[in-house]
């Protein structure tokens, strides 16, 4: 799944030249579109289906007319019964819902795939994108990589973690770590393990440094 706070959508208010704009930068071929929040998606807007608009010079063009039917699914519906679904209505996106009806992210036929066969990437392709090695015991990781990935470029035990509670990447760790939304600039520490957050948007932690002092080593 994708996380809400990942997902690329379109207002549903948005002139055909911003529109075009979103589709063009984020590259993808589906996009949700939305009313007055992300809570409220609308409709589908398939890049395909302006393939004959893309030259369409008329200021009145209403490209909202090209939406089509959301598909929405709770957070519980199991991955082969949503493929199923995928099947049978013939789509390749849905949206995922909380009990109270608020969009939690999308899911696509890809992701699904990906949980049956594994990834279509080599595994190692996308994790090297997500952390960089500064130092002997020294790393900058983007907060979103899982932590099995975590472990394994750090050579760091999982067991050494303690218990994470439902944390899947390191993000999700530093809040259990804190216990709490953490600050830009602050400092957790975790056994021999130092983060210090670099970058924050709202409360979502983007980027963070690791540096791990090893029994011995100098603070």
């Amino acid at each position: 799944m994708i996380s809400r706070v990942d997902v690329t959508a379109i207002e549903y208010h948005d002139s055909w030249e911003e529109a075009m704009k979103v589709i063009l930068e984020s590259g993808y071929s589906r996009i949700p579109v939305y009313d007055t929040s992300q809570d409220s998606i609308i409709g589908i807007l398939y890049s395909k289906d302006l393939l004959p608009y893309i030259d369409s010079k008329d200021p009145g063009f209403q490209w909202q007319s090209l939406l089509r039917e959301p598909y929405f699914v709770p957070e519980s519906r199991m991955i082969d019964d949503l493929l199923e679904d995928f099947r049978k209505r013939k789509i390749h996106i849905a949206i995922v819902v909380d009990e109270y009806g608020g969009t939690q992210g999308i899911v696509t036929l890809e992701d699904i795939i990906e949980q049956i066969v594994g990834e279509i990437d080599d595994e190692y392709d996308d994790v090297t994108s997500m952390y960089k090695k500064i130092g002997p015991d020294s790393y900058i990781f983007d907060a979103k990589i899982p932590l099995t990935d975590f472990c394994r470029v750090t050579d760091i035990a999982e067991e050494s973690l303690g218990d994470v509670g439902d944390a899947e990447t390191l993000a999700g760790l530093l809040l259990e770590i804190k216990g709490d939304f953490p600050t830009t600039k602050e400092t957790l520490v975790l056994g021999d393990m130092h983060f210090h957050v670099m970058k924050m948007e709202r409360h979502r932690i983007v980027k963070v440094s690791l540096r791990i002092v090893r029994s011995g080593d100098a603070e």
